[in-house]
């Protein structure tokens, strides 16, 4: 991951929600060529704080070696 689209707040050892700056939106939303007008910029880096909190609780979620994922989801 380059440096460009680094956001750095998906550190394990801390606890508690992840913060993103409108800055961090900003730059984000440039490397991909999104554009995001500077009043919804509040709400997305709230939106994309929350999404990377509950993908970093899932991604920490202990497995054990033997799990593997199902080839057909069945509900």
């Amino acid at each position: 991951m380059t440096d460009a689209v680094r956001v750095g707040y998906l550190d394990s050892t801390v606890v508690g929600p992840v913060r993103i700056s409108e800055a961090d939106v900003e730059r984000l939303a440039g490397v991909v060529g999104l554009p995001i007008s500077p009043d919804e910029l509040p709400a997305v880096a709230v939106a994309l704080g929350v999404l990377l909190t509950a993908a970093r609780l899932v991604g920490e979620f202990p497995l054990s070696d033997d799990v593997e994922a199902a080839p057909v989801f069945r509900p």
